[in-house]
């Protein structure tokens, strides 16, 4: 049985090896063969080659960690099961928090295989340094899924390096880290460029009153079979885009081809569509999206292997485009306003005046 117990024996006692008051407790005594000690602090391997049982230990693991703290885990397997060794044996200058190994028969190997690799691998985001009587590729082949593992609890970020390392990489696991790789980088892009246009947003506070903007804005205080997009022409540079955000809460950007990937119509309540390229023909075949009414299928073939549903009900439509709408359909269902002055309010020619 793999236990800590009190010094009276009462049943698996806390298993950490501490008191109520969260201090170790001395009478706290071992029952397991092997068991894991985390120390709150930085230990020497010194500390550990001197102990007085240290000819009793048949395999050793320690590493020296620094997360948001600096600390030591020690992995033991004692040359046979103890009776009742006091903790207080490892205490060294810090008292060590105790997590016995609960596996028994013949699962135990490879458990303790596994607990000697989470101290000694050198690819964890906190490593510093590790020692071991007992390494992996020598005395055992280390398993996909304890890296795998540590990758998903955020311990280990070199997840393809680390098993190659170990020689335990697998072609499907190359291609899971590299697509959610990029899928994180594309993540972080698309936040990166959002607070970029919140700053920028902010450097022009006061925009133009419109009023066949307003009067298209009015639509939406109304429950409607079908709403009008809102088409802005003009020459780059008059803060048609910059204005745009500001008819919205949170905007969903196409910017020059139409994206629907992230798309969510609970949380965004405008669509803008920023220079996309063939927008009147865009629109031609996806009149749906553009009426504000229903959901409807984009990206639609044959097998239907990347369609997407689009629910824009509801939702405001907005177009920053350079050129004119000309198709007639376009024209009958936008409300078209064309930019020929900066969009923005210049409050240094008001103060002036």
């Amino acid at each position: 049985m793999a236990r800590v117990a009190g010094s009276k024996g009462r049943g698996r006692g806390r298993g950490r090896g501490q008191g109520s008051d969260g201090e170790a407790e001395d009478g706290f005594v071992i029952q397991s063969t092997a068991f894991l000690l985390t120390y709150q602090t930085f230990v020497p391997i010194e500390a550990l080659k001197g102990l007085a049982i240290f000819d009793d230990i048949a395999e050793w693991s320690m590493c020296h960690e620094r997360g948001s703290h600096d600390h030591t885990h020690l992995f033991v397997v004692m040359k046979s099961k103890p009776n009742r060794l006091p903790l207080e044996r490892f205490a060294f200058d810090a008292k060590p928090n105790c997590s016995p190994s609960s596996s028994r028969g013949r699962n135990s190997r490879r458990s303790w295989d596994r607990a000697h690799f989470y101290v000694v691998c050198e690819y964890k985001d906190s490593h510093v340094w590790s020692q071991s009587n007992y390494m992996p590729m020598r005395e055992y082949a280390v398993d996909t899924i304890w890296v795998t593992t540590l990758w998903r609890q955020n311990k280990l970020t070199q997840v393809v390096e680390c098993c190659a390392r170990y020689r335990c990489l697998t072609p499907t696991l190359e291609t899971v880290v590299t697509r959610t790789d990029l899928r994180n980088r594309e993540v972080r892009r698309r936040v990166d460029l959002a607070e970029r246009a919140g700053v920028l947003r902010k450097e022009v506070k006061d925009y133009r009153v419109i009023e066949v903007i307003e009067d298209w804005k009015a639509q939406y205080e109304t429950v409607r079979p079908r709403y009008q997009f809102l088409w802005l022409s003009g020459a780059s540079g008059l803060g048609k885009t910059m204005f745009a955000y500001t008819l919205g809460t949170n905007v969903f950007l196409h910017s020059a081809g139409a994206n629907w990937h992230d798309y969510d119509p609970v949380n965004h309540d405008m669509i803008l569509f920023d220079d996309v390229y063939d927008m009147e023909d865009y629109i031609s075949k996806h009149k749906p999206i553009f009426q504000a009414s229903r959901s409807t299928t984009v990206n639609t073939s044959r097998t239907n292997c990347f369609a997407q549903v689009v629910d824009t009900a509801g939702k405001k439509l907005v177009i920053c485009h350079n050129d004119q709408p000309t198709q007639r359909w376009v024209l009958v269902n936008c409300v078209h306003y064309e930019v020929t002055e900066p969009l923005w309010v210049d409050t240094h020619a008001i103060e002036d005046a």
